[in-house]
């Protein structure tokens, strides 16, 4: 592993009513794909100089 930045992602479902979370099967529900995006979004941010 390079000498690389390290990244968090997080997401706060603290407001998601109970009903939600029991319709999408409990929370977390991020796909892989959908972090791939986030952080390819992020990538994007911090090359261009951009917080």
């Amino acid at each position: 592993m390079d000498e690389g930045t390290r990244v968090r992602l997080t997401y706060d479902w603290a407001a998601t009513p109970p009903e939600i979370a029991e319709q999408i099967g409990g929370l977390p529900s991020v796909d892989t794909a959908h972090l791939d995006r986030s952080l390819a979004s992020l990538a994007q941010a911090v090359e261009s100089g951009r917080s």
